[in-house]
């Protein structure tokens, strides 16, 4: 989604927006399952089991979401500057970021 090799932040254990939200979605025993396989993180399996259910508690949409008010906030703050290459510069780069692919 953001152009970072699939499931690296879990096999780093660390907690990403996708994740977080993820678990808000999710019940609290469910939530607490994935955090002990995250700490546990040792085989491509459990990598699998988190990038599914961070998919099917909508974690990755709500995170593109987020990126997506964001980049939209960022690009409405630029609009006090004048028009120039830079400022076109900058908003390329805010549309780039969140428009990337892995």
């Amino acid at each position: 989604m953001f152009g970072k090799p699939i499931g690296g932040d879990i096999k780093e254990k660390k907690i990403t927006l996708p994740l977080i939200y993820a678990m808000q979605n999710a019940g609290t025993s469910e939530s607490k399952k994935i955090i002990k396989q995250i700490r546990g993180i040792s085989q491509k399996d459990n990598v699998e089991s988190i990038i599914q259910f961070v998919k099917s508690n909508n974690g990755l949409k709500m995170a593109q979401e987020k990126a997506v008010e964001l980049a939209s906030q960022a690009k409405e703050l630029l609009q006090i500057f004048p028009s120039s290459d830079y400022k076109a510069s900058l908003e390329y780069l805010v549309d780039f970021v969140v428009s990337r692919k892995s």
